[in-house]
């Protein structure tokens, strides 16, 4: 019987090891990008919803985002900045008032009192007698005396204190007490006002805009009579000389919506505030001591009270507002894809929505437990090396003819099987010879 020849194990190297191919650096692979694949559906109904859509996207953009709103502009509030001015005369019981006596206070930054009807108190001194600004009923305090009481008593009256007397205020100024005086100013509806109105927007401009700079601006309101700006108010029944006994609030507003680009004029709005109850203030002037007494004149003024107002925005044109609004634009385009697809998919013949659905859908293999399955093949696999590496020590292989020793053995000598028990490497050295 022929010797069979052992195969001889091989010294294996790490040195020897083959190392993997460098990978060159290619700027195609690297710089590569993703898009989208695109199904081109042929259809005049799905066509007809599909555009509708982004003629509608396009329109809302255009029209609404960009002309109406202007949300591709960036807006800030405006610093207003209002001088009036008030020039006139008015005569009462055979004396002329002129701006110096009808105004007060002379400088006001927001509008003007008007003076239309003064009661003046001559001479009031301090002593005993009712409030008719703070009246308070009886029954009274200790150091108060209750005066005009009824029955019971000490009821029914108003307790009398320490202030300034006679008293002029709310309560009587429809009828004032003896010795006051009355002045109802005539010929006020002829006197002028000059209203300057400006605004300026310091955060996105260095612009001051003027009311009625422009040629499209108006000089109506640089001198107006009161007369005028009354009739504007539209202070419905009340006349003139319905408002000389009572006084009034009038509101006007100078609204701007300023182009910073471009020259500005505001929107101007004249209201009647007071919806009919007038506008009064009080005053009093000092006069020191008179008869060793500390005197003063108190006067009740009725009058018109401008408020006059300056206020609005200011926008500009901001080029990265402009990029953000086209980018909702293109992103909304998308709904008109994605609407589409929902009629395309379940709207319509059950055959034709097969039809669509193979276009717009392809369907993958299940790999949710891909990796659960090769990690039990790797396990199973080594079971069954585990398990076949002690038969094969001794064995022969039928197919190759070889004896079950050299390097087809697991020696368990480690990496490179180098070294390991010497009697069982000289033991299946002796068999191979045999």
């Amino acid at each position: 019987m022929a010797a069979r020849q052992g195969v001889e194990m091989q010294r294996v190297d790490e040195e020897e090891a083959p190392k993997e191919k460098e990978v060159e650096w290619d700027w195609d692979t690297q710089c590569s990008y993703m898009t989208f694949k695109i199904v081109r559906v042929r259809d005049r109904y799905l066509g007809c919803v599909y555009w509708s859509i982004v003629t509608a996207v396009i329109m809302y953009i255009s029209i609404i985002i960009f002309n109406i709103e202007g949300r591709h502009k960036q807006f800030a509030p405006g610093l207003g900045t209002v001088i009036t001015r008030f020039k006139g005369k008015a005569f009462a019981n055979g004396k002329v008032f002129d701006d110096a006596d009808l105004r007060f206070p002379a400088i006001e930054p927001n509008g003007a009192f008007i003076l239309t009807k003064r009661i003046t108190m001559p001479d009031q001194t301090i002593g005993r007698c009712v409030d008719q600004d703070f009246p308070r009923n009886c029954p009274c305090l200790k150091d108060e005396a209750c005066i005009g009481a009824g029955t019971p008593p000490g009821f029914g009256g108003r307790c009398e204190s320490q202030g300034w007397c006679p008293s002029l205020g709310d309560l009587n100024a429809a009828k004032p007490p003896p010795g006051a005086v009355i002045d109802r100013m005539e010929g006020l509806e002829h006197s002028i006002l000059q209203i300057m109105v400006g605004i300026a927007f310091p955060s996105i401009s260095e612009h001051f805009f003027i009311a009625g700079a422009s040629e499209e601006g108006t000089q109506l309101y640089k001198n107006i009579t009161l007369g005028e700006v009354l009739a504007l108010a539209d202070t419905g029944a009340l006349t003139i000389e319905d408002i000389l006994d009572t006084g009034a609030l009038i509101g006007i507003s100078f609204s701007w919506s300023c182009d910073v680009e471009y020259t500005c004029e505001p929107l101007i709005s004249v209201k009647w505030l007071d919806a009919g109850a007038g506008f009064v203030q009080k005053r009093s002037r000092h006069r020191g001591l008179v008869n060793g007494a500390d005197t003063r004149d108190a006067m009740y003024m009725y009058g018109i009270r401008l408020i006059v107002d300056s206020a609005g925005i200011g926008r500009k044109t901001s080029p990265v507002l402009i990029v953000v609004q086209t980018g909702s634009c293109i992103a909304l385009l998308r709904l008109a894809s994605i609407i589409t697809d929902f009629v395309m998919l379940q709207y319509g013949d059950q055959k034709r929505k097969n039809a669509y659905y193979k276009c717009k859908v392809q369907q993958t293999e299940d790999f949710s437990d891909l990796q659960d399955r090769i990690n039990l093949i790797k396990e199973e696999r080594e079971k069954q090396q585990a398990q076949n590496a002690p038969q094969q020590l001794g064995r022969s292989s039928p197919n190759t003819g070889t004896s079950g020793a050299g390097a087809a053995v697991n020696f368990g000598l480690g990496a490179g099987q180098r070294g390991g028990n010497a009697t069982i490497l000289m033991r299946g050295r002796n068999t191979a010879a045999a």
